[in-house]
């Protein structure tokens, strides 16, 4: 055997050490996943507030194990929490059954979005609900009385200063709040927060209806925890529970009880399994494409720990909501068949091939019509058509609200009234 044969054969011979040590942590984190301890959690920077986060399986949300697939969801979406990517996947699921959605009102794409949900935001149905996905603040005698009794909640969070930094992007904080460092903003932001007495450059939204009174709302203080509806004082007037740890810990617990899976965008493909098991379905209603995945100059810097932990004290009850869903998420993974790790390794394999052939058929306008995925232990089989690819890739919120004007609109004299300027709560 030459010197280059022998070369290749100690590069494969690596490589296959790699993947097995990389198989073996896996399985051994699995394995020891219920010894975790809170510091092995993110956002451990007060271990007094820490102790006092349990996970209680009494009074949740129980359902009982599927035989079918389930329809009736509400998924409340958490800007920068991988909703651009699970939002398509979601609306497709309902529109490939003629299913019937909660849509905003007129021409807006949220649901009352940044404010609590009631009456005014959404269109009439002559039929019953089967699905909310659009942009709302979660209330829950709301949901309860708008949707089917048996309808599954879901929402999806993410590591706080991630999700801090990509808002920051997303919404152009940079320029709205005259950063001078435009490569690494951070630090300069959480300085201004710090230090300057009500600075209140936070991401503000005021356009949220013409007719109405301007409102400052923050997309960087405590965001994911109001989206999930506890109560922070928006809008003015609304009660702030922000320094009651005992009242946040209730709430938190509430929301336990409440939401039958919280994703963990860290642990995305464990909480899409974890989703397909609790709603019967199969790899292809699971199906996503990466949406608004950003790039940008300061994404990959990595703080200071002085920042960081300003950040975590800033944002408590945003770690206290993360570190409690996170470990859920463990625990109901610990709670799975040995098979699990095993689904998901399967189902990144079917994700990575149909979205690099979705992808080079839209782009590309190229290829196949129909590529065929075989059945696996885990899903049957099944193809992923150009038209699945273009439902995922399009702005399938414009559409199904043009399906609405033609069918239901019609039969609807009376449009929610969009100067309205509602601040109940």
């Amino acid at each position: 055997m030459n010197v280059k044969n022998l070369k290749i054969l100690l590069v494969c011979l690596i490589a296959l050490c790699v993947m097995l040590f990389m198989r073996w942590m896996v399985v051994l984190d699995t394995k020891n996943i219920h010894m975790l301890k809170k510091s092995d959690f993110i956002g451990s920077f007060n271990q007094d507030s820490l102790n006092e986060i349990h996970v209680t399986h009494e009074g949740r949300n129980q359902v009982q194990q599927c035989h079918s697939e389930r329809q009736n969801f509400v998924f409340i979406k958490v800007m920068k929490c991988a909703t651009e990517s699970l939002g398509p996947m979601f609306r497709k699921f309902g529109y490939d059954r003629n299913l019937t959605y909660v849509l905003p009102v007129e021409h807006m794409i949220w649901i009352g979005w940044p404010f609590p949900l009631n009456e005014y935001d959404y269109r009439p149905s002559r039929n019953a609900y089967n699905i909310l996905v659009e942009h709302s603040i979660y209330n829950r005698t709301t949901l309860r009385n708008l949707m089917p009794n048996n309808s599954i909640y879901i929402s999806s969070i993410r590591e706080p200063f991630a999700r801090f930094k990509s808002a920051f992007n997303c919404f152009n904080l940079v320029n709205l709040c005259d950063m001078t460092n435009k490569t690494d903003p951070i630090p300069e932001y959480l300085n201004l927060v710090k230090n300057v007495p009500n600075y209140n450059c936070t991401g503000i939204f005021t356009d949220w209806r013409p007719h109405c009174p301007k409102v400052s709302f923050s997309q960087t203080h405590n965001e994911m925890s109001h989206t999930l509806g506890m109560p922070l004082g928006f809008p003015p007037g609304r009660p702030n529970i922000e320094n009651d740890l005992p009242a946040v810990l209730d709430y938190i617990q509430k929301l336990d009880n409440d939401f039958h899976l919280i994703m963990i965008v860290e642990h995305f493909h464990e909480s899409l399994i974890l989703l397909k098991r609790l709603m019967c379905w199969t790899f292809k209603d699971i199906f996503y494409i990466k949406r608004h995945v950003a790039n940008y100059p300061y994404k990959k810097i990595k703080p200071n720990q002085a920042d960081v932990e300003f950040y975590q004290k800033w944002n408590r009850i945003e770690y206290l909501l993360y570190d409690h869903f996170n470990k859920t998420l463990w625990n109901k993974i610990s709670q799975e068949s040995d098979d699990f790790f095993d689904e998901v390794a399967a189902f990144i394999k079917f994700q990575l091939e149909g979205e690099k052939y979705c992808l080079w058929k839209e782009y590309k306008k190229k290829g196949d019509d129909i590529h065929y995925f075989e059945k696996t232990k885990w899903s049957p089989s099944f193809n992923i058509t150009a038209v699945d690819c273009h439902l995922l890739l399009t702005d399938m919120l414009k559409h199904l609200k043009d399906i609405y004007d033609i069918h239901e609109r019609p039969h609807h004299h009376h449009q929610p009234d969009l100067k309205i300027c509602h601040l109940e709560f």
